[in-house]
């Protein structure tokens, strides 16, 4: 979403970023990628082990999705903060809001990492369709938002649009809730 409307905001005033000051700010969303490629490494054998301890030594893939609690703290973080301060780029800056797009890849890296793995450990027989159905579902979703996102902004505003994405995320985080225990009781 920040990605479709990132040149929207900072082409035009008060910046006046040119293309290539457009493209630099793709330097933070980068290093957000580096890094939640790093802390998903570390929390995901981390926070595994501490739930087969808590479960009696018994392993269920559904302990990676407890990684989605980070995806919801670091995306929120992100799409919120890029809301509030993308939408004043004359009082923030530059800096901020590509900070906060460094946050929102970090959590993005987090969520696809949890899914990845939840994927191969619950469903390693059906592991290739279900990436198969990832990669299709978000192909078509990336398609719709680039179809529409400018539009959304300039109909509703910034702050307004990145604020409802935002929520959309942590409702969609806080279904990982209700899934990890239906999907323990289904088994």
């Amino acid at each position: 979403m920040i990605g479709v409307v990132l040149a929207a905001i900072f082409l035009g005033p008060p910046l006046w970023f040119n293309e290539v000051e457009t493209g630099y700010m793709y330097t933070g969303p980068f290093v957000g990628a580096i890094l939640g490629f790093i802390l998903s490494g570390l929390l995901a054998d981390w926070s595994t082990k501490l739930m087969i301890r808590r479960n009696k030594g018994i392993y269920e893939p559904e302990f990676r999705i407890v990684l989605v609690a980070a995806q919801l703290v670091f995306g929120c973080i992100g799409l919120y903060g890029f809301g509030i301060t993308a939408a004043d780029v004359g009082r923030y800056g530059w800096f901020l809001p590509d900070l906060f797009f460094a946050f929102e890849v970090g959590g993005m890296v987090l969520g696809a990492v949890a899914s990845a793995l939840y994927i191969v450990d619950a469903h390693r027989d059906i592991a290739v369709e279900a990436f198969t159905c990832l990669l299709i579902f978000k192909n078509i979703f990336s398609f719709g938002l680039t179809w529409g996102a400018y539009e959304w902004v300039t109909t509703v505003g910034i702050s307004k649009t990145f604020y409802i994405v935002a929520s959309i995320q942590v409702g969609i985080c806080l279904l990982s809730i209700p899934m990890s225990m239906w999907m323990r009781m289904a088994v």
